[in-house]
């Protein structure tokens, strides 16, 4: 039988010493397991956790963080990995039947595909096991649930594989089907065994027979052996992200995913799972049998770790218990408040080649009294003589403010690295004035016989190398060369490299974000040596003043000036979605991306710098500028970010029927002022402001006794590349803040009850529906009710599966594409030009003089019919004549259940006219 005739099959797992253990029955089924993804409203921080609660019976102690005698003492506590799933299938092939396998043991039933052989008898099932069958090269058999229906899914299984080597060609047991709509439309885990004896996993997705590759085969680690022919496999499939792992069967799962892949391009929609197995042409092991056991079918519901674990007993001291309150990743994300690095300082400091030997980062406190060094070993940058204003200077977007000469000098000491060459940069704020000609920015000292380089600043911003020998006698110099470095924020180059005999120097700038560069040389000092660099002074003389100095890096080999040329513009100009993906994969958290359908152009919002900030705080800027969300996975460590253009015109998740008695409660419209704002001003960050108002409508600005509802204003600042980006802003949260849609704050339902537990398509619907998805109602207002999800609660209990959506309206969010199928945009300034009864079917409409007409259905027939507004009553137009300003349309009247007469001069209007969405790429 199946929930909820039977209990829900719902495994909650912890991770302890290294393996996955099934605590499901110590889970006290009174309270269940709560779980919630929270937001309660449109108001609510967009970084928070979910929270996931249940009690576990307790009486040995086992689960008490600090008994001795706890087989779990010393590794479970705070951050103990937790995983909650529902069991939606299970098959341990204990039947016998030669002709096929039968049932599931949860009652589903298994078809099966096939090329080549026998049929049905390739597919028996005993001995606990169910086979594949494959008696020639070249051949498969898939087999797979009849009626399942899941879209985000956890699928297990072992796999016995009956030969220890592989001769021929490979043999592929337990590829693990996922959103089988058909034999030609599904997502597979493909598996593999070579030749050479090793597992490998890849993803492939199969769309119209035809398939394709997502990710390479992987290998696995493991080899076939005598000991490793049972091999168990899991692959996670959650919105558009894949993961899994393989290990031998009988030993702990791994905590860790093998590999990872994403792809707007798979199939979205629910589907079966299954298994499929193969022999690829050239294999000589045939006939060969696939055997298969413990297939295990999950929703995924919630990942996360334990925030708190608290042992409880009664007073007898006879019954003891422990809650538990786990949480997902955001809330140890959140914990701590230190900015992530500046964007130059993890460019350095996560360089792969020509890791710099010495580098001073210069952002220290006001306080400081030396420039630390970011790296371990390497003594401080020391103030030598005069002052240093530290923390002074924050031109630079990649990097937290830095100090200023206040005729001072700093001294870096470089520790040994080869000789031979040596490339030293730095951040340089030039005053607009202030620096006389011939101050020294810098000097180096080298180990060679030319050993010390001096640079100067010269009238006109320009720039001076100088070299000396080791008795401090004047060599040679570069001359003056135009640079113009007047009021200019660069990254400065120095470069020094041995060329056979001599020694090639090389000045160069860049200014953020430019495309070309200011070059000095290359020049030659010939007959003589380099060595390397020793150590390094800013500011030698101490007599330069009002200069910013920031990112003192010694390099051993020089390289191209663009090294690091977007980190130098705190990528600046970056596309949200880029942006996101970057900032968790660089803070060692993995923040997948849901994106639009496959083949739709998506804008992406372009952002501006990225400044020293708290690395959930930087991904709010991220999500808020673009009009994203981000939200934890339910089945990996993981995060999800979902992109704007994937939130607008989306397909509907779940497809409510009031009138089938499927909601928990009658829903409930408010129409109240909570996310109301019609005078939005938009802010970009250092940048301009838009404001935007709302002057006309009920929820315009005018005073209530005019027909408006007065000023509701909000204004924010928004992290983006150019001004004209924030006018866009505001025009669009302008439009979401006079959404005229009611709100439907909660909406409810149980999976056990019997008309919901009927419908199989539904429940699977509700599983499957997360954050930002789509939601809709039919059959309780005449208008189709449309929601985005913001967040839920869900209870699981053994003869209750319910779920509460916190819900925002969803219509302001269903935009148009120009040009797309269907799509209309809205006349504007029409109105009945007489009075209609209640009943009158045709009338005339006049639209004012400039403004477009309605189209005629003598010449777009096929646009029609076309449901319009009036007076709050939606009617539907079957034809319209004439082809001026002034108009007959014919209408079938109280479409959505309004009957009334209208007076002369009432707006008409499309029902449901086209919104063009925003999100302009500059």
């Amino acid at each position: 039988m199946a929930f909820p005739t039977d209990p829900l099959d719902v495994r909650t797992e912890l991770f302890l010493s290294g393996n996955w253990i099934d605590v499901s029955g110590d889970v006290m089924v009174a309270q269940g397991v709560q779980i919630s993804k929270p937001r309660a409203n449109e108001s609510s921080k967009l970084a928070t956790a979910a929270q996931c609660r249940f009690r576990l019976r307790n009486d040995n102690q086992q689960y008490d963080p600090d008994y001795a005698g706890s087989p779990y003492y010393g590794v479970l506590g705070r951050n103990t990995p937790v995983r909650v799933g529902v069991r939606t299938a299970r098959s341990t092939f204990s039947r016998t039947n030669a002709n096929g396998w039968a049932q599931t043991d949860t009652g589903q039933t298994w078809l099966h595909a096939w090329n080549g052989g026998n049929g049905l008898p390739d597919f028996p099932e005993n001995g606990g096991k169910g086979h594949h069958i494959l008696t020639g090269a070249g051949q498969y058999r898939m087999s797979w649930l009849a009626g399942f229906q899941q879209r985000d899914v956890d699928i297990a299984a072992t796999v016995h594989v009956p030969v220890t080597t592989v001769t021929g060609a490979n043999l592929e047991p337990l590829n693990l089907l996922m959103r089988f709509a058909d034999l030609g439309n599904y997502i597979m885990l493909r598996a593999l065994v070579s030749p050479t004896g090793e597992y490998r996993i890849g993803v492939r997705y199969v769309k119209a027979g035809a398939e394709t590759n997502l990710l390479t085969d992987l290998g696995t680690g493991i080899t076939l052996a005598p000991t490793t022919q049972d091999v168990r496999m899991r692959v996670l499939l959650e919105g558009q992200q894949v993961r899994f792992k393989a290990w031998v069967a009988g030993t702990p799962e791994p905590y860790d995913w093998l590999g990872y892949v994403q792809s707007e391009a798979m199939p979205q929609a629910a589907g079966s799972v299954g298994i499929r197995s193969g022999v690829a042409g050239g294999n000589t092991n045939v006939p060969v049998t696939f055997d298969y056991d413990d297939l295990d079918v999950r929703s995924p519901r919630f990942f996360g770790e334990i925030a708190s674990i608290t042992p409880r007993n009664d007073r007898s001291d006879h019954n003891r218990w422990a809650d538990v309150e786990a949480a997902g990743v955001f809330r140890r994300l959140q914990q701590g408040a230190t900015p992530v690095l500046s964007t130059l300082k993890r460019a350095y400091l996560q360089a792969e080649t020509n890791a710099p030997v010495a580098y001073w980062p210069c952002e220290d406190g006001r306080e400081a009294t030396s420039a630390a060094s970011a790296i371990d070993g390497v003594d401080p940058m020391q103030i030598t003589q005069g002052k240093i204003n530290f923390a002074s200077n924050g031109e630079f977007a990649c990097s937290a403010d830095m100090l200023a000469l206040n005729n001072g000098t700093l001294w870096g000491v470089v520790p040994s690295y080869p000789s031979g060459a040596g490339m030293v940069r730095f951040l340089v704020s030039f005053p607009a004035t202030g620096l006389a000609d011939g101050e020294a920015l810098a000097t180096i000292h080298t180990s060679g016989d030319i050993s010390r380089w001096r640079l100067t600043w010269h009238t006109g911003g320009a720039l001076k190398l100088m070299w000396f020998d080791r008795a401090v006698v004047y060599v040679g110099d570069s001359g003056a060369i135009g640079f113009n470095m007047v009021d200019k924020n660069v990254l400065l180059q120095i470069d020094l490299s041995q060329q056979g005999g001599n020694i090639r120097w090389r000045i160069a700038t860049l200014e953020p974000g430019a495309g070309v560069g200011l070059t000095g040389g290359p020049g030659t000092v010939n007959g003589r040596t380099l060595g390397r660099v020793t150590d390094v002074y800013i500011g030698p003389d101490m007599d330069v003043a009002g200069v910013g100095i920031g990112h003192v890096a010694v390099q051993p080999a020089v390289t191209d000036l663009f090294d690091f040329a977007q980190q130098l513009a705190a990528y600046n100009g970056e596309e949200a979605y880029t942006r996101a993906g970057r900032l968790s994969v660089e803070n060692g958290f993995y923040l997948g991306s849901y994106r639009g359908a496959f083949g739709q152009t998506e804008v992406w919002t372009k952002l501006g710098p990225q400044r020293p900030k708290v690395f959930l705080d930087l991904l709010e800027d991220v999500a808020r500028a673009d009009n994203g969300v981000f939200y934890e996975n339910r089945g990996s460590i993981d995060g999800t970010y979902r992109t704007y253009p994937s939130l607008l015109h989306q397909d509907v998740r779940i497809a409510f029927d009031y009138t089938a008695g499927q909601l928990s409660d009658v829903p409930a419209p408010v129409n109240d002022d909570q996310a109301l704002v019609n005078d939005f001003t938009a802010t970009r960050t250092n940048g301009s402001s838009y404001r935007l108002t709302k002057t006309t409508g009920r929820l315009s600005t005018k005073p209530p006794q005019e027909g408006g509802v007065g000023t509701y204003d909000a204004s924010e600042e928004f992290n983006v590349w150019v001004d004209s980006i924030a006018k866009d802003i505001a025009a669009w949260r302008l439009h979401l803040g006079t959404d005229e849609s009611p709100r439907y704050p909660t909406v409810s339902i149980n999976l056990a009850n019997p008309r919901v537990a009927a419908n199989t398509t539904l429940c699977a619907q509700v599983r499957d529906a997360n954050i930002a998805d789509r939601i809709t109602i039919a059959n309780f207002k005449p208008d189709l009710i449309d929601l985005l999800i913001l967040g839920y609660t869900e209870t699981l209990k053994p003869f209750e599966h319910s779920f509460t959506f916190n819900c925002r309206p969803g219509a302001a969010w269903d935009t148009a594409t120009v040009g797309g199928v269907g799509v209309k945009a809205d006349a504007t300034n029409s109105t009945l030009a007489t009075a209609i009864t209640a009943t009158a079917t045709t009338f005339t409409v006049v639209t004012a003089a400039g403004s477009a007409r309605w189209i005629d259905s003598a010449t777009y027939g096929a646009e029609f019919p076309i449901r319009i507004k009036v007076g709050g009553e939606e009617m539907r137009v079957t034809a319209i004549s004439g082809t001026t300003n002034t108009q007959t349309f014919t209408v079938i009247r109280s479409v959505n259940g309004i009957t009334k007469s209208h007076a002369a001069g009432a707006a008409v209007q499309l029902a449901r006219p086209a919104i063009v969405a925003g999100g302009v790429k500059v």
